[in-house]
């Protein structure tokens, strides 16, 4: 019941839409940066790829020998020490980022590439990370302002007529 009634405050409400426009500002900034980034030269010089306007990919290879110290081929430990790995390459480019204040903006997700002949390694992807904005919200706080306006409009209208002879 409490979630309903902070749901549907006026309060809450405003500032989630607060954070939300302060969000959409953020991620402005975001895109400016990673497009000055690119001008410059620094994306293409570290191997960074864009794949779409505002996300990065990085590809990393991982040694053999990496499947021989984690374990069985599909067990938790050799996940866990193959991300652990790919922790340690991605945090170089740390400073990269912060250079450009946009290291606390940057979600990571990573998807593992395994051909057993060609290829054994990660795709990382950098995004901008939503925290407050989502679809849910954008469509909500629609149909809440829309409702508002609708309830005053018929506040204003009653007290129209009943002035009226």
């Amino acid at each position: 019941m409490k979630n309903i009634l902070k749901f549907i405050s006026p309060i809450y409400v405003i500032k989630r839409l607060y954070n939300c426009i302060k969000e959409i500002f953020l991620f402005i900034s975001y895109g400016k940066s990673l497009n000055s980034m690119e001008k410059s030269g620094i994306l293409k010089e570290h191997r960074f790829k864009r794949d779409g306007p505002y996300r990065l990919i990085k590809g990393i290879n991982l040694q053999p020998e990496i499947k021989l110290d984690g374990g069985p081929p599909d067990s938790s430990e050799l996940k866990r020490f193959e991300l652990s790995f790919i922790g340690k390459e991605i945090s170089k480019y740390n400073d990269l980022f912060l250079e450009e204040n946009i290291l606390e903006l940057i979600k990571t997700t990573t998807h593992r590439v395994d051909d057993k002949q060609d290829y054994y390694g990660y795709t990382v992807s950098l995004m901008f990370n939503f925290n407050h904005l989502s679809t849910f919200f954008i469509m909500w706080s629609i149909i809440y302002t829309s409702l508002i306006v609708y309830l005053f409009s018929l506040i204003s209208l009653e007290q129209i007529i009943s002035i009226l002879p």
